[in-house]
């Protein structure tokens, strides 16, 4: 974040406070409503904050992508622990066959004159 907004932000939020502090002071049976009123506005103003200083921030983006293939990666490995979990099925054995190959000798050592 940059400084300018990070003193931004620590200057609205002086200002709340030193004004939650006066209705405190004044009349005690409105804090609650204006309590409210700030932690509504408070919010609003963080969200904004961040959608607008923080959208294009490559950090960001990195960890999003980091995060995308983290789950994906345990899901993955999530799909290979249920499959160790079941019992393996084991293929049904085949016959071997009584059929025998034999290689037959051929002319390899000659050649022929053309």
């Amino acid at each position: 974040m940059k400084k300018g907004a990070k003193w931004a932000i620590y200057g609205i939020f002086l200002l709340a406070l030193i004004g939650l502090a006066s209705s405190l002071s004044g009349s005690s049976g409105r804090w609650m409503n204006h309590l409210l009123a700030l932690i509504f506005i408070g919010g609003i103003l963080f969200f904004l904050v961040r959608y607008f200083l923080l959208r294009n921030d490559p950090k960001r983006k990195e960890m999003a992508s980091f995060r995308k293939a983290a789950r994906l990666s345990r899901k993955r490995f999530e799909n290979r622990r249920e499959l160790k979990g079941r019992k393996m099925k084991r293929p049904p054995l085949r016959k071997k066959s009584g059929v025998r190959l034999t290689v037959i000798e051929g002319k390899k050592g000659k050649r022929e004159n053309l």
